[in-house]
């Protein structure tokens, strides 16, 4: 990867395993700053493919649970795949409790099988035969232009 000569003044590993240079650096120190960080832009890449097999899993996971038409990342977002898979566990969550309220559904008051919905049951619902798209930080739900539901890593 190419930064500006004012953001990268030398040889920088990317947690993806990207070795970032400056478009200033010459051509010595480019080649000893690839040579030096080799090494280090392996394991991390390594790490990030570990990652993302996690994420796979999850997003698997997640569409099965919630009856989902299909998850993914937003194209073009800055989300990374750590703060997906934080994502996606608290909607594997939240999938939990649901699926738990629901064997355990003679608890709920006098009245068998009538319970109050809860936020989170709302949400399972409506969420069912959807699209999901997962986008970074900042941005409230809303419907993408495609139809599906955007939801922020960090929804709560």
């Amino acid at each position: 990867v190419i930064e500006s000569p004012q953001s990268c003044r030398r040889a920088v590993v990317t947690s993806q395993g990207s070795i970032r240079v400056g478009s200033g650096m010459d051509a010595h120190a480019i080649g000893s700053g690839v040579a030096q960080r080799y090494n280090q832009a392996i394991t991390a890449k390594r790490d990030e493919i570990h990652k993302l097999d996690q994420v796979l899993v999850r997003f698997d996971r997640v569409q099965n649970r919630f009856r989902l038409e299909r998850i993914r990342k937003m194209e073009h977002s800055i989300v990374t795949t750590d703060q997906i898979r934080d994502c996606l566990n608290r909607l594997l969550e939240l999938g939990d409790i649901h699926q738990h309220e629901n064997e355990h559904e003679n608890v709920w008051g006098s009245n068998p099988g009538v319970r109050p919905e809860t936020t989170k049951q709302r949400i399972l619902g409506r969420l069912a035969g959807h699209s999901v798209r997962i986008t970074s930080t900042g941005n409230f739900c809303h419907l993408g232009d495609d139809g599906s539901i955007v939801i922020p890593w960090d929804w709560r």
